[in-house]
């Protein structure tokens, strides 16, 4: 696999093409990290005959003596940051390559990434071991409305009704209009603990 670095005018659209991709992928987040951590933002991409099979966003930050890479690292208010591939062993051969490029000599690392279809993205043959595994779920949502909530327990359609008279609300973001909602937000449930939000708006 060929290492390159993607150039930051044509980041979103290259993260596009990745169906495991979140907003934590956007280069609009990840300039929020960059700017609030002042780290440098590493926008990896890895490639097999010229097509760009793999990204990784990755920032590293200087704790004291030590270079740390983080993607995301704790307190960073990213569920998932790490690297995607169009098949799972593309991340791997991504982050083993950047281990032997620009991330060498980091003192320690911290990746989060999404598992591909039930398979994870194993990077245990570029030296990494696994710490802590977090949980999440992806759930086949069919065109039928019915369908789908026959298909889940009644605890959940009872948090989903809470969630209605709650007024939440489900959408996707595909541009920036969202962060004032997401920082109104942070700073409610940050504050129920009596502590801001680790980023600013």
């Amino acid at each position: 696999m060929e290492l390159s670095a993607i150039d930051r005018a044509s980041w979103n659209e290259v993260v596009g093409r990745f169906a495991a991709r979140t907003v934590f992928h956007r280069l609009e987040w990840l300039e929020l990290l960059e700017e609030h951590h002042g780290g440098e933002l590493l926008l990896l991409g890895g490639r097999d005959e010229g097509e760009v099979v793999a990204v990784w966003p990755v920032m590293t930050v200087r704790r004291g003596p030590l270079r740390v890479a983080g993607s995301p690292l704790p307190g960073w208010s990213s569920a998932y940051m790490g690297p995607l591939g169009l098949e799972p062993d593309h991340a791997t051969r991504l982050v083993c390559a950047a281990g032997a490029g620009p991330l060498r000599g980091v003192s320690y690392s911290e990746i989060r990434a999404v598992d591909h279809g039930g398979e994870p993205v194993d990077l245990e043959p570029c030296g990494y071991e696994v710490l802590e595994r977090f949980e999440t779920y992806l759930l086949d949502l069919p065109g039928d409305t019915e369908a789908l909530w026959s298909g889940v327990t009644s605890k959940c359609r009872n948090a989903v009704r809470k969630g209605r008279r709650n007024g939440f609300e489900v959408r996707i973001e595909t541009g920036d209009d969202f962060v004032g909602d997401f920082w109104r937000m942070s700073c409610e449930v940050f504050g129920r603990w009596g502590i801001a939000p680790g980023y600013d708006e």
